[in-house]
């Protein structure tokens, strides 16, 4: 057993069994939607536990890939775990989301004469690979397959597809590599063994009513969709992606809470003025901007940059950010008691503690967090007992003492009863059980439904005591929030297809106030 980091190696030293002589007779990877690519929109880069897992599978004749969130983001990531365990030759990702499509008409439907001949080529494909055969096959559809001739598939072949479709839609469901390659446990199938799981319970909370609080961020919209990025138009001139990037990252900043907004700005002002004097070689991210993101920020420089033309950029900006800071700052000196979100969240909390239940809360941002926590002891006085977990770490406080630990110091203290809250960032949405909780509020949602799934994970599992867990979500309808939202339930659709069914992460309020379709 070797930890996934330790193997995996760096892309300068290579994995851990670059070397080996001496290898096993099966590799299992757990949380194995690490062996995922990056896509970019100039390349797709193989991830570090991805090329162990394609080196070793060259030497190694069995593997098992270990992952309750095989999507992350786009349905090509199941692919790039279905390559590394084996595909047919011909099976590459066009011909994966070509299948997606084709599995999305229904069995009493339709296809076009084209969409039935690339069923029964990825179908003829997936049989012969797999030895596929007998019961597994519905024998129409096994009678066209073998009724076409090597080559291309002709009229007469792809008429009768079209004409069976209910027979070579079930065959195509059975033999698709996804099916082949995957066992996957749902909540379904372990609750017709006996398992229990808790049900869920949606509430919303529009967090847009304070006037002053709207203004502001009003303000903030003006300059992010106005001024921001003036200097990467100069660093970066033509590169939209760049651009894009920085105002989604600004804007999720802006609806998680003032606190977070008020950081990046502060942040962004530090580094124009470094800019003024000389070039600066770290941008103004934290690592959680970069997460579950569709673009990443450039990196370097590919012309020679106008200096005056930078200076005068970074003077426009500076200009914008100062107002806009003084606008936060007058809204109250410490921004969090002003903040709806934070306000919002800690009656939330409130609420549950006085019902006796336990609870989450969870943001993106660990500035956010900081916020939720500095308002929390504030309000209820510094001995209050409370943890925290992000990606510094845990912290537990108790009658005003604080001890730093890991995973475990949060979760036994929760089960013990020693705390009744704990504030996360998106750190703890892996591997923590934290079902001594019932309660989740989330006060900003990731990009990822998967991720938000692993969010209410913590309390919506196995172990949980209570016959139902609450989920409340809080949000400005009218921000860039509904484009998450509607771009989390997309994705969700588009993983129920690759993968079947998917729990419910939003409720009926949300889903209704947003549009289903893909935003632009």
């Amino acid at each position: 057993s070797v930890s996934r980091d330790l193997a995996r190696g760096t892309r300068r030293t290579g994995h851990a069994f670059a070397e080996a002589e001496l290898l096993p007779e099966m590799l299992i990877i757990d949380e194995a939607h690490a062996v995922r690519k990056r896509r970019t929109a100039t390349e797709i880069r193989t991830s570090l536990v991805g090329r162990l897992a394609t080196d070793l599978l060259a030497r190694v004749p069995h593997a098992l890939l270990l992952t309750a969130t095989p999507l992350q983001v786009d349905a090509s990531e199941l692919f790039d775990a279905l390559e590394i365990l084996g595909v047919p030759s011909d099976f590459d990702e066009a011909s994966y989301l070509d299948s997606l499509g084709l599995l999305s008409i229904p069995p009493d439907g339709t296809p076009e004469l084209s969409q039935a001949a690339e069923a029964v080529r990825i179908l003829s494909a997936s049989v012969e690979t797999y030895g596929l055969h007998g019961p597994a096959i519905p024998a129409e559809a096994a009678g066209i397959i073998s009724d076409r001739t090597s080559g291309q598939i002709g009229f007469k072949t792809a008429r009768e597809a079209q004409r069976s479709w209910g027979s070579v839609h079930e065959a195509l469901l059975r033999s698709h590599p996804a099916a082949t390659l995957c066992v996957r446990n749902t909540r379904g199938t372990l609750s017709q063994l006996g398992y229990k799981f808790p049900e869920r319970e949606f509430t919303e909370v529009d967090c847009s009513g304070d006037q002053q609080v709207a203004t502001v961020l009003a303000r903030v919209d003006e300059y992010l969709t106005g001024n921001l990025g003036v200097v990467e138009s100069v660093l970066y001139p033509g590169r939209q992606s760049a651009l894009g990037f920085v105002r989604s990252v600004y804007r999720q900043r802006a609806a998680s809470s003032l606190t977070a907004i008020q950081a990046s700005l502060q942040r962004r002002l530090g580094r124009l003025r470094d800019m003024q004097t000389g070039f600066p070689t770290v941008d103004d991210f934290v690592e959680e901007d970069l997460l579950d993101e569709d673009s990443t920020p450039s990196n370097g420089l590919l012309h020679a940059v106008d200096e005056a033309e930078l200076r005068r950029a970074c003077g426009i900006e500076i200009a914008d950010i100062e107002v806009l800071l003084s606008l936060l700052g007058q809204l109250d000196p410490v921004v969090n008691q002003a903040d709806p979100k934070i306000r919002g969240a800690l009656q939330v909390l409130n609420r549950f503690r006085e019902r006796g239940e336990r609870a989450l809360l969870f943001s993106r941002y660990t500035d956010t967090v900081r916020a939720l926590v500095n308002r929390y002891r504030e309000d209820a006085g510094p001995r209050v007992n409370y943890a925290v977990y992000t990606g510094d770490g845990g912290l537990l406080s108790v009658g005003g003492e604080e001890t730093r630990g890991g995973k475990e110091l949060v979760t036994e203290a929760l089960k013990a009863g020693k705390i009744d809250v704990v504030f996360c960032s998106d750190a703890a949405s892996e591997g923590l059980n934290l079902q001594a909780a019932s309660g989740l509020i989330n006060v900003d949602v990731p990009w990822n439904p998967a991720r938000l799934e692993q969010r209410i994970g913590r309390i919506a599992r196995l172990g949980q005591v209570a016959d139902s867990v609450r989920i409340v979500n809080l949000w400005y309808p009218r921000s860039v929030e509904a484009k998450i939202y509607a771009r989390v339930l997309h994705r969700k659709d588009v993983m129920e297809l690759a993968l079947g069914s998917f729990p419910e992460i939003v409720g009926t309020a949300i889903r209704n106030a947003v549009s289903r379709k893909e935003p632009d």
